[in-house]
């Protein structure tokens, strides 16, 4: 096992996916699984079974002895994490490699790819699904395993069990030096502002490098920040790039120039966000402004993430009243096409509800969404709709 660990923003799925794409161009990749924390993409009993399917769907010889063994128990797929481990995947392999006659034999290494395994659903003291790998690390050659999260407790505890301290490589991305990481986001920004500015037409000297490393600087090694930035900048709707940097600029430095007051551990990504909310808020008239924290509110707080036309129904907003509000923070969320009615509306990254639910983090009050008030709002809404 590969443990690749650090903070919110790192870049930790980026990497994964990038490497869970490399490896299946070499025809090395053998699953992936990619947490997150809304729908069943949370459910701890959904990783295993998952792998198993797609180890089944690359490898018919992995295919033909899963096959018998759900014949035989074909509730397999709701049993526990640990016994889907042992059955679905454990079984199968003993089997392959007792299969000495087969005509497409299992590789000799396989890559299986699970991110960010802090965001899937475990109240348990110790990872479940680490506490599964740790009884049988022994039985999965020849599958390695790649594992992205933030270092959580119980994640932590996890990996200190003794066969999986003993097979696992831990890399922590905040160890890398510095200016490695630098290097990256400045590559990273300088190819997304190129793309920019020829998309806006605004001249070979755009933006000024010094802006770059301004911007750079103000990064704090966070990825994230680069991504969204670059996000910010290039919007579509108010064509205005070389304005939105200028704006972005001045309210990281003036953030920067805080730091020493402020008590969050993120003081310039919170300014981005505040940047981005007080924008979108400008840019809508009164009536719209009134709804956009109550709009927040229900797509960072929801069970399940929700298309636009459901918040309009759960909410009681008039008919695409979402879908005026949403285009003003296209940075910080994903949203669907105007003809698409089933896909929700996705966060672009866990650390934007992190702060919008912190009032140490987001210190407008205007934007500052409370969660017990919310849910409140949420379950009265819920009611009138089932009335």
């Amino acid at each position: 096992i590969l443990w690749l660990h650090a903070l919110a923003g790192s870049g930790k799925s980026t990497i994964a996916l990038t490497v869970a794409d490399w490896w299946d161009k070499d025809e090395l990749l053998g699953a992936s699984y990619f947490c997150a924390r809304d729908g069943q993409r949370s459910n701890i009993n959904c990783i295993f079974r998952t792998i198993a399917y797609q180890l089944a769907l690359r490898f018919p010889v992995f295919r033909n002895h899963l096959t018998k063994i759900l014949e035989t128990d074909p509730n397999l797929y709701s049993s526990t994490p640990t016994r889907q481990l042992e059955k679905l995947i454990v079984a199968p392999l003993k089997a392959v490699r007792a299969d000495a006659k087969s005509d497409t034999p299992f590789p000799a290494h396989v890559a299986v790819v699970i991110d960010a395994l802090d965001e899937c659903t475990d109240n348990d003291a110790v990872s479940t699904i680490l506490k599964s790998l740790a009884l049988y690390i022994g039985q999965l050659a020849p599958l390695k395993f790649l594992i992205t999260s933030r270092p959580e407790e119980n994640i932590t505890r996890g990996f200190l069990l003794q066969s999986l301290d003993e097979n696992t490589h831990r890399f922590a991305l905040n160890k890398l030096p510095e200016d490695l990481t630098k290097r990256d986001i400045f590559l990273f920004l300088r190819s997304r502002l190129a793309a920019i500015r020829n998309d806006f037409d605004l001249g070979a000297t755009w933006p000024a490098p010094e802006r770059i490393e301004n911007l750079v600087g103000l990064s704090e090694h966070l990825f994230i920040f680069a991504a969204l930035a670059a996000r910010y900048i290039e919007d579509q709707a108010e064509r205005d790039p070389d304005g939105r940097l200028r704006r972005l600029l001045d309210a990281g430095n003036a953030a920067a120039a805080k730091r020493g007051t402020s008590t969050s551990a993120f003081p310039i990504l919170d300014a981005l966000y505040i940047q981005v909310l007080n924008t979108a808020a400008k840019r809508l008239g009164d009536a719209l402004k009134a709804q956009l924290k109550l709009v927040l509110g229900m797509i960072v707080l929801a069970e399940q993430r929700l298309s636009p036309a459901t918040l309009d129904a759960l909410l009681d907003l008039p008919t695409g009243t979402v879908r005026r509000v949403l285009p003003a923070l296209g940075a910080i969320l994903t949203i669907p096409d105007r003809e698409d009615n089933a896909t929700p509306i996705g966060i672009i990254h866990l650390s934007f509800p992190n702060f919008l639910v912190d009032p140490v983090r987001c210190t407008d009050r205007g934007f500052l969404v409370r969660p017990r008030i919310h849910h409140s709002h949420i379950a009265f809404q819920c009611l009138i709709v089932m009335k």
